[in-house]
């Protein structure tokens, strides 16, 4: 397990690579920029995802430099999913730091420490992380001719205080958490993704990133990175990862956000598959197991440079991975959360 010492590393890890990067549009800087943060909770029945993205207006009705601050707050509890995604007109969030307020919520982090504070839709939240393993740093990843991505990931935070949702409050002790940081000048026309991690309480902790081009074709990257006790310890890449999709989930009335954009969709979320088989081997190694999807959340995001939308599915389900790792047996059965890049429409 993780010491002072560690924790130290790790505060100081994430103080020097967490921050907002910002766009630098209106300095004279190149436009386009695109930036989110992204948090779940795993907090018994319930599960939030709170997501903040910065991304330069280059709509040709815009104001010049502007940007377009969008909040997403989602919530299943056990039973029905909740939430809304708003557009924030009054967001502070100066690059350099992690500190962004977004209407009524201020997301903060220091001393590798973060804190979910306020209100976003029908959700409040009084949360301080703590991260428990250390961040997975990936910069300039390529995505055949266009510009890359960068990104942060911390697999697992222990998550403690109070959400309110609807009024009914759920004090939480050392739940786990997620959080993923990303940036850089892509477009959602660019590619998709097939994004995953657990919610487990135990030794290990798994993150699954795949970027792929729209046709689901070629693979412009994939890897299924493994913790155990909160310190990397093995990175599967390339061809030493297959993934292997199976049915489809198809749930009835998928919720949407914005709910009025449940009108530009079909009613089928057929895109989404009902299983992902995972197959992960190289140097002695190797893992199997398969991501099984329960109930999913879609939201429509509205392109920038075009009339068109593009799906973005938060699935909830389990993850079974078994193995052996570094000549250790490896066990891994838990709640887990995959966040899927759907088609242009």
């Amino acid at each position: 397990m993780l010491d002072r010492w560690d924790r130290r590393a790790l505060a100081t890890s994430l103080d020097a690579n967490g921050f907002i990067r910002g766009s630098s549009w209106r300095h004279g800087g190149r436009r386009g920029h695109r930036e989110w943060l992204h948090f779940t909770i795993h907090a018994g029945d319930l599960r939030v995802v709170l997501n903040a993205s910065f991304v330069d207006d280059v709509r040709p009705a815009a104001e010049p430099h502007r940007e377009r601050v969008r909040l997403l707050a989602l919530v299943h509890d056990g039973t029905d999913w909740h939430g809304a995604i708003d557009e924030i007109t009054d967001a502070t969030a100066p690059a350099g730091q992690l500190t962004a307020r977004l209407g009524e919520l201020e997301i903060a982090g220091t001393g590798g420490t973060f804190t979910l504070r306020g209100r976003c839709a029908a959700l409040e939240l009084d949360l301080t992380l703590v991260p428990d393993a250390f961040p997975s740093v990936a910069s300039g990843v390529s995505l055949g001719d266009s510009p890359p991505i960068n990104w942060l990931v911390v697999p697992r935070l222990l998550a403690t205080g109070t959400i309110v949702l609807a009024g009914q409050h759920h004090a939480i002790a050392d739940a786990p958490a997620y959080h993923d940081h990303n940036w850089g000048y892509f477009s959602h026309h660019d590619f998709a993704w097939q994004w995953g991690h657990d919610a487990s309480t135990g030794p290990h902790s798994v993150v699954l990133a795949r970027l792929l081009d729209r046709a689901y074709t070629t693979t412009f990257m994939q890897a299924l990175l493994v913790w155990r006790d909160g310190r990397q310890s093995r990175v599967f890449r390339g061809d030493e990862l297959s993934i292997q999709p199976e049915g489809f989930l198809r749930p009835a009335q998928p919720f949407t956000l914005p709910r009025e954009a449940a009108l530009l969709v079909d009613n089928l979320a057929t895109e989404v598959p009902r299983a992902l088989h995972l197959r992960a081997a190289g140097g002695g190694d190797e893992l199997h197991g398969t991501f099984t999807a329960h109930t999913l959340a879609r939201i429509v995001v509205p392109n920038d440079d075009s009339l068109t939308t593009t799906l973005i599915h938060e699935v909830i389900g389990e993850l079974s991975l078994h193995g052996s790792l570094h000549g250790r047996p490896f066990a891994l059965e838990a709640p887990a959360m995959f966040e899927l890049l759907g088609s242009v429409r």
